[in-house]
Order: C-alpha cells, then structure tokens, then sequence
C-alpha cells in the first residue's frame, strides 16, 4: 500500500527557464519518486484541478515549479475556490526558483536551481528531517470594476508587490515587450532607455530625437488621476505617476531594490505625482535600495491604501509581474503570511 505523497509539483511549461524542456515533468517527478506527484498546467484555467488533487491527497508541500507568476496564481486559484482559510491547509508553499527573476524565493532564502531544491527537499523528508520555515507577508487587493449594465465587477487578490498606476506599471509593459529574453539584463536595458527618453523629452534636444524613443518613455508614464487615501488620510496630489506597493523588501534581479520600509505585515508604499526629472534622478536609488525622493511623493509604512479613479484611464494592476484586469477602485491592506521553507539547495539537508 502506498503512502500517501508529501509533495505536489505544478510545473509551467511556458515559463522562461522551463521553455524547450518538452520532458521536464518526467524529470522532476523522477526527483520526487514515491513522495509526490507532479502536474503540468499550459494556462491559468488548468490550476483549478490540481489545487483540488493536491488538497484531496494531503499533499503538504505545494511547490511551483515557473516563478513567481505561477506562485501567483496557484495562490489565488486556491483562495478564488475555497476562501483564505486554505492557506491554513496548506502547509508550506515552495516557489522553485523556475521563473527569471523569482524576487520571492529569494526573499524567502531559497537557494539553487528547481530541481536541487526539490532534491533537496526529497532528501531532508526521506530522513524524516522537517525544514525551517519562514513565514512571507502578503498584500491583499479588493477591486471593484463598473460594468456598461451598471453593475460591480468586484476582484479580490492575494500577492507580494503591486504596480498599481505610473512608472513601475508602465515598466511592466515594456517589460512583456521584450518576450523571451526577460531577466536581470532586459530589466537594466528597460530602465536605462526609459530613463533616457523621460530626459530627453524635458530637454530641447527632443526636436531632433527620434520619435520611437520619445515615445518609449511617454508609454512608461501609465497615468492616473485618483484620490488616494493612506491610513485614512488623503493625499494632496491627484495625478499619479508613482503607485507602488511591497509587502516585503523585494529585490528584482539585483537591478531594482524597492520596498526597505515593508516589515512586520505593514506595507511600503510609494505613491504620488512625481516628475519625469525626478524618475530619473531616483533610478540610482532604486538600484541602490536607497529612499527615493519627490516633491509630492508618499514613501513609506502604510496598513490600509484606498483608491479610485476620477476620471480618465483605470488603474491596470500589475500583481507580482502578473498584469491583472482594470479596476476603478481598490484597497490594498496587508494579506495572510504565506509559509515557505528555507531550502538552500547548496547545504546537506541533514
């Protein structure tokens, strides 16, 4: 009679590592053997039926095997079917470092590729050796959406950091441009050009520029006009070129270095009218982890952030890189700790 399997394996095969590895299911259910199972998921719409096996064969260690989207969205395809109470059912979530940034097992401490984390994993419970934990704060988004018939269209999200509106949603979109060659170096490219062209387009050398690389940075802008309230209050700026939330320290790629002030479930936000100057004179900053600055810039702790729009475009989220639909109001406030395990992939599991 068998056991019943410890780990269940959700593996993108469209994610950037994963692309070209027609076998890669085979491989990673060899590392798991007898102690789990692995499924693999070709759209968002194919997770529903693998969090209802992992949780009807007791599955105790829900590992993701495509980055953070595909944390993301197993996440949210569980809670959408079962409320947050299923995170009280999950014991520990496992993002195998298979995307190409994976700000979330690095901010958790896993360390090695998927499947020397997943060897490691196998080997630490087949001699019954439990991992340390590390409990990951959330951020939990409540939209709302009016619909032509009149009537709410309401979404509610569970993720880490958030791209609401301005630069960091405008960086996103160019982000996706790229394709298959995202990572650490495209996010440096993206920046530096967007960077140049938001200079260039407050200078009188805009006459001669080439009009694509104006227009690069124009399409980073992602404006949009709302009231916004923090803790109750009322920002005193409308136009919002910056809206970012974190609920941790994130580290994208060692190039972008944002959210220092997340701690203790209370979020860093990072919200206002901030000008194009001021974009590009915070990109150091940014690289360095440093406190950005802006003449009617919010930069920092946060428990409750509510918005809506007043006119003109929707916000258009981006949740852990994930882009989610338009809203035209939301509260961000902090969301349930996600377990995960601290795996490093280099050390003896004991």
């Amino acid at each position: 009679m068998h056991a019943s399997p410890k780990i269940g394996v959700i593996t993108n095969p469209n994610s950037k590592k994963n692309q070209g590895q027609r076998d890669r299911r085979a491989t990673l259910q060899k590392i798991v053997g007898r102690l789990g199972i692995v499924r693999e998921t070709q759209s968002v719409d194919e997770i529903a039926p693998v969090v209802e096996e992992f949780l009807s064969s007791g599955v105790k260690y829900w590992v993701t095997d495509g980055g953070d989207g595909s944390l993301h969205w197993l996440l949210n395809v569980a809670i959408e079917r079962h409320g947050t109470s299923i995170l009280e059912a999950v014991p520990a979530a496992v993002p195998a470092n298979g995307g190409t940034i994976d700000f979330v097992a690095r901010h958790a401490g896993l360390k090695g590729r998927a499947e020397d984390i997943l060897t490691h994993l196998v080997a630490g419970l087949e001699r019954h050796r439990s991992p340390d934990y590390v409990d990951v704060p959330s951020l939990m988004l409540i939209g709302e959406r009016d619909t032509p018939g009149g009537e709410i269209h309401r979404v509610q999200k569970i993720g880490f950091a958030a791209a609401m509106a301005g630069i960091g949603n405008g960086f996103f979109k160019r982000y996706y441009e790229v394709g298959v060659k995202r990572g650490s170096r495209a996010i440096a490219k993206i920046i530096a050009k967007g960077g140049s062209s938001l200079l260039l387009s407050n200078t009188p050398v805009t006459r001669w520029a080439p009009r694509s690389w104006i227009e690069y940075g124009e399409g980073m802008r992602a404006i949009v006009e709302a009231e916004v309230r923090i803790d109750g209050q009322t920002l005193p700026y409308r136009r919002l070129t910056a809206f970012h939330v974190g609920a941790f320290p994130v580290n994208l790629g060692d190039v972008v270095k944002v959210f220092g002030k997340a701690e203790n479930g209370v979020l860093h936000a990072m919200i206002g009218e901030v000008s194009d100057l001021e974009i590009v004179r915070n990109v150091p900053k940014i690289m360095l982890g440093r406190k950005v600055v802006g003449s009617c810039l919010y930069d920092g702790a946060a428990r409750s952030i509510m918005a809506t729009v007043e006119r003109g475009e929707r916000f258009r989220p981006v949740l852990d890189g994930e882009i989610l639909e338009e809203l035209d109001r939301f509260e961000i406030r902090p969301g349930p700790a996600i377990r995960i395990p601290k795996l490093d992939a280099r050390q003896s599991p004991g």
